[in-house]
């Protein structure tokens, strides 16, 4: 989901999630674009790398043209989902509600790009809100971007809110070419062209529909995230406690006992299990809050009460405890020493 970026702001290799076997079908050299664009295809290797928005923003609208593809946008937003925002999406699923869960992305989204701002906004027709999403960008028509923005945006609320989800009607801020079958095909819904904002319009009642973590295709979606980033082999216990914890991180319930239940295990039985490979669960879990403090304090717009909440900690004093023990450093200092070392 892209919103109000400033021209020189920062945004995850994942916004890319696609782009390489897209062009590539397309019949173009995506290392040629990428490059022309100044970012190295290698880049794309890591999905938490940084790349310049302006960056992003312009490969997509070239390859655009370059490849005649006036529908890259969509295209490439058929290749993305929820799992592009990384560790937030996980954050995400684990809220209670469809409307807790994008009030979570609405605060934490800078984690995702820097300066972006997501926002619902209640009444703008009677029992509907708008999501909005506000693109800023220098660019005379980023048209590609926008509709990326509002089909990766229709994918989220798909996946947040099952595929019964319905859009009364998208709303995009420039002219289009294509013709309405083409946005009816994706979004199964009326496209409102030349609008003053960028988003989507649907019923008040989504926001209170539940989120079932447990369904089968959500769980998939975050094993295989959460796989690549883990890069333990998923059948072990390891990997399936890692996995549960990571889940469970960012919503304070990342006890012994609550993975447990989550791996259907009693904490006792967990507790066993883990003697014999030997892996100590505080252990595990303390060393998974290391590696991801390091990941949000890098990143100089996330507040620093905010990377603690996202760790799980009950206030910034805990995660303090937390880096003078692990860096032997103030969270603020860590961030400095972070941001010398470069993206």
């Amino acid at each position: 989901m892209t919103a109000s970026l400033a021209e020189k702001g920062t945004i995850r290799a994942s916004s890319l999630t696609g782009f390489i076997d897209l062009v590539d079908r397309l019949g173009g050299d995506s290392t040629e674009l990428l490059r022309e664009n100044g970012i190295e295809p290698e880049e794309l290797d890591n999905p938490d790398n940084v790349l310049h928005y302006s960056a992003v923003a312009g490969v997509i609208e070239e390859s655009a043209c370059r490849l005649q593809c006036p529908d890259f946008g969509l295209r490439l937003a058929e290749q993305q989902d929820l799992m592009i925002l990384g560790q937030l999406a996980i954050m995400a699923l684990n809220k209670p509600t469809v409307g807790s869960a994008l009030d979570t992305i609405a605060q934490f989204i800078n984690y995702y790009a820097a300066g972006l701002i997501v926002q619902l906004r209640h009444g703008w027709q009677p029992d509907k809100v708008l999501l909005e999403l506000v693109i800023n960008t220098s660019m005379e028509n980023p048209r590609q971007v926008y509709e990326l923005s509002v089909g990766v945006a229709y994918k989220i609320m798909r996946i947040l809110s099952g595929d019964t989800f319905h859009a009364n009607s998208v709303l995009v801020r420039t002219d289009s070419p294509l013709e309405q079958k083409r946005y009816w095909r994706f979004f199964h819904a009326p496209v409102a062209l030349t609008q003053e904002v960028n988003g989507l319009l649907f019923d008040n009642g989504y926001l209170d529909k539940k989120i079932d973590i447990n369904n089968p295709h959500l769980r998939d979606l975050v094993a295989h995230h959460i796989g690549g980033v883990v890069g333990t082999p998923p059948d072990s216990l390891r990997y399936r406690v890692e996995t549960a914890i990571r889940r469970l991180l960012s919503t304070h319930r990342s006890t012994l006992k609550n993975v447990a239940q989550q791996l259907g295990m009693t904490p006792d039985e967990l507790s066993t299990a883990l003697q014999l490979e030997p892996i100590d669960f505080e252990t595990l879990r303390d060393r998974i809050r290391r590696e991801r403090a390091d990941a949000y304090l890098c990143e100089e717009q996330i507040p620093i009460d905010q990377v603690a909440a996202m760790l799980g900690f009950d206030g910034k004093h805990e995660l303090a405890e937390a880096c003078r023990r692990w860096f032997d450093v103030s969270p603020l200092e860590r961030r400095h020493h972070l941001r010398k070392q470069g993206p």
